[in-house]
């Protein structure tokens, strides 16, 4: 999947040496992006399809999807699945289906149409699905995990008091993350915890987002502990295991094992609280396949 801010850098250069629309397409593309950046997703929207008219065909499915992700927020819904059957042409990625820009169209009935096209796309390359079901709910545990970040960046970039206008929000985010939880203790009840081999990575990575983000402490220990007696090897699900183990430990007062949990700092520095044995964080990071830290601030 190419993001748009990749794809619109790209533009850049390939019409680097080009004269004809060129002053055009910069001020369109800049427009896009200051546009979505200020909350204004509907001048953002006509911005872009005005750059749609000026780029070859060829170009334009990336285009297309960014248009149906601005619709799918501003939850209208006819225009964000005719802009997403543009882009793909029915032939649906399987990562649209964990896209949090989505969140306010996933109970029409026409995502369902979205699932099983992404789902059967992914199953003719890669063989089919064990357990198909759960293959979607965990998609869309791991979508709406991931909702209303773009609102919440929103106000923390345009607003100097944040915490009034994010209240709802979180009250919002709150109540979807019951939900998932609810749903990934059914899960784990029924088949453990969901195998990574059998899944596609955004729906494995579902599972331990939900798990991450509980407010409740002993259920996040009862998740970790399941997902640790699963005992999977792939060095995705060691580093998953890492990430919870440290946030637990601090929410206990004790000190975090890999450095995964950090904090930025008012001087824009990165901030690594509570580490056991610093000197030796980098030996345990490179054992479990995660990145040396450079500049260790304590």
């Amino acid at each position: 999947m190419i993001y748009l801010k990749t794809f619109l850098i790209s533009l850049i250069f390939s019409f680097s040496n080009m004269s004809f629309a060129q002053e055009e397409i910069m001020r369109l593309i800049k427009s896009v992006n200051n546009l979505k950046a200020k909350g204004n997703l509907i001048e953002s929207i006509d911005s872009t399809k005005k750059l749609l008219t000026l780029l070859p065909k060829s170009n334009v499915n990336v285009l297309y999807y960014d248009i149906a992700k601005k619709y799918g927020i501003l939850k209208m819904a006819d225009s964000c699945f005719h802009y997403l059957n543009l882009a793909f042409n029915e032939n649906i990625p399987i990562k649209v289906l964990s896209e949090p820009d989505f969140f306010n169209v996933i109970d029409d009935r026409r995502w369902k149409i979205i699932e099983e096209n992404a789902i059967s796309k992914y199953e003719l390359k890669n063989g089919n699905f064990i357990n198909r079901n759960l293959v979607k709910k965990l998609l869309r545990m791991h979508l709406k995990d991931q909702a209303y970040y773009f609102e919440i960046e929103l106000i923390e970039k345009n607003f100097k008091e944040t915490e009034f206008l994010k209240y709802p929000i979180w009250v919002a985010k709150s109540y979807i993350n019951e939900q998932n939880q609810a749903e990934l203790k059914d899960i784990i009840n029924k088949y453990g915890w969901p195998n990574p081999k059998e899944l596609p990575g955004d729906a494995s990575l579902g599972a331990f987002l939900v798990a991450q983000h509980c407010e409740s402490l002993d259920e996040q220990i009862l998740f970790y502990n399941a997902y640790k007696s699963a005992n999977y090897h792939d060095t995705l699900s060691l580093q998953n295991l890492a990430y919870m183990e440290d946030r637990i430990r601090l929410r206990k007062g004790l000190p975090q094992i890999y450095g995964t949990q950090f904090e930025i700092n008012d001087k824009g520095e990165t901030i690594y609280p509570n580490v056991q044995d610093p000197k030796n964080l980098n030996k345990r990071r490179k054992a479990i396949g995660l990145k040396e830290i450079d500049k260790f601030n304590d």
